[in-house]
């Protein structure tokens, strides 16, 4: 693939800030659903084969779910750095 031709467009910091924000916002919502699961699960009264299937099933949830609020902390961890690493570039420091 060729590279862009043309002046480069600064990155934009603030806007890899208020994304970082957003992540870290839908990652927090993520972690109160875990929460509420674990919660719910705990408090299942029931017992039996299909119990079991049933915590299992929803064990395998919750560990989708986990999974998707690290991925969502860690991309806003990588703006964060871009958007710090973007500044110090611009004002002629180096991170």
């Amino acid at each position: 693939m060729n590279a862009p031709t043309g002046p480069l467009t600064p990155a934009d910091a603030v806007g890899m800030r208020r994304s970082a924000v957003e992540l870290l916002a839908r990652s927090d919502r993520l972690g109160a659903v875990i929460g509420r699961l674990d919660a719910q699960l705990g408090s299942m009264g029931y017992a039996g084969p299909a119990a079991d299937r049933f915590r299992l099933s929803m064990g395998e949830k919750r560990r989708v779910t986990a999974e998707a609020q690290r991925i969502l902390r860690e991309a806003a961890e990588v703006l964060n750095r871009t958007a710090a690493a973007t500044e110090a570039s611009a004002s002629g420091r180096i991170l």
